[in-house]
């Protein structure tokens, strides 16, 4: 009778931690999964982490210093922290708006030296572009993308660079917005597709001198990234699809004998994804790299500015985050330049960005989430582990019972 007793106890104990696995299992199935109709995040990403190096040498020729010196922020699928400052940078302002974070500098000394170093980590996911294919480009739009009325209009309506109510703009690319908004089932993903495949038949890279305004790249079909995007984003804010641009380094080079990488400056657009965030479109693309999904981009993107509308000198604040840039762009923040808002300044920079650390990480941005992902997992373990010496245990009394009730 004990015997008997002790064996169901451990069948109920077999089959409450099988019920316990699979919860665990299912749990994490959920949390890691992103769908149009859940408010999860993609958990699923490769990352690679960077040491940067900034070192600024400022001298004034009229004892007055103003510049400002865009630094990689904190957005969807990067984060920052700054671990050093020494010098003068210790004490400059550091502010951030709109994923920007920005170094404001602003002197009566004739010689400002200083050198900063964060460390900042790219996640990469891996199944953001067929996440793009399960939204139906109409219900999003007619959703506004799940965005505030302020924010939806924000990110769609024409700016100077973007300027798509322009009939020179317009007139280019009815057809493409016809084609794309007259397919009720058409998806974001497809419809981002067309507009990328259309940016890169229209125009054939050729670096510029400095920014050209949309209308008089199509004139020319001749452009570098800045035009890809600018077309890019110029198109899919006329169709209704939340974007922006992004400025920043793709590292290419690493040299040992420097221990660094070799960064180049670029440019690129994001759209947003709901339940995602904003996601980067690479739109620079060749022919032979139009296999590339839309959505996928690589840990060596390193995002330095956000340009969502550019402000007006009479409404700019530097102190609030706003970071000024030139209309004809010949301050460019890919190179890790400041942005000199006095021209009487010689400016002497170096940035060195080494490798920190690479690999898989299964967690979102927030820590509470990685604490809960962390548990299931532990609680999956403990439940295969316990399940395991029941079952053994469950047979042992299965065969002395038998061989019990054989004599």
């Amino acid at each position: 009778m004990r015997s008997n007793a002790r064996l169901s106890i451990y069948r109920s104990t077999f089959f409450i931690v099988v019920l316990l696995l699979f919860s665990s299992i299912f749990n994490l199935h959920v949390f890691s999964g992103v769908t149009p109709n859940s408010s999860s995040r993609i958990i699923d990403v490769s990352s690679a982490s960077y040491r940067i190096e900034y070192y600024f040498r400022i001298e004034s020729l009229n004892g007055k210093m103003r510049l400002q010196i865009p630094l990689p922020g904190n957005i969807t699928f990067q984060s920052s922290r700054i671990i050093e400052r020494t010098g003068e940078v210790a004490l400059a302002s550091i502010v951030g708006k709109n994923g920007n974070t920005v170094l404001y500098i602003e002197s009566s000394d004739n010689l400002f030296e200083g050198r900063i170093v964060f460390n900042i980590t790219v996640y990469t996911p891996y199944n953001i572009s067929g996440e793009l294919y399960k939204y139906n480009l109409r219900s999003l739009i007619n959703s506004k993308f799940g965005l505030s009325s302020e924010d939806y209009e924000k990110y769609v309506k024409p700016t100077y660079w973007w300027n798509y109510s322009d009939p020179e703009v317009s007139n280019y690319t009815e057809d493409l917005k016809r084609e794309i908004l007259g397919d009720e089932n058409i998806t974001l993903g497809e419809a981002v597709s067309k507009i990328r495949d259309f940016v890169v038949s229209t125009i054939t890279y050729e670096v510029q001198e400095k920014r050209v305004h949309v209308k008089k790249v199509l004139e020319l079909h001749k452009g570098d990234c800045s035009d890809y995007s600018d077309l890019f984003v110029t198109i899919t804010r006329c169709i209704g699809i939340p974007s922006r641009r992004a400025l920043g380094l793709i590292l290419t080079d690493w040299s040992d004998a420097e221990r660094s990488y070799k960064p180049l400056g670029h440019a690129w657009p994001e759209i947003y994804v709901p339940e995602i965030g904003w996601v980067p479109v690479e739109t620079t693309l060749t022919s032979n790299e139009s296999a590339l999904g839309p959505g996928e981009f690589s840990s060596a993107y390193l995002t330095l500015f956000i340009e969502e509308e550019l402000p007006s000198v009479n409404k700019w604040d530097p102190l609030n985050g706003d970071l000024l840039v030139k209309p004809d762009e010949t301050w460019y923040p890919g190179y890790g330049l400041p942005l000199k808002l006095d021209s009487a300044l010689n400016v002497e920079s170096q940035i060195k960005i080494s490798h920190f650390s690479s690999g898989m990480r299964i967690g979102s941005e927030n820590f509470d989430e990685y604490i809960f992902l962390s548990a299931i997992f532990l609680l999956a373990f403990v439940a295969l582990s316990t399940m395991l010496v029941m079952w053994k245990r469950m047979k042992s009394y299965e065969k002395v019972l038998i061989e019990v009730s054989s004599i």
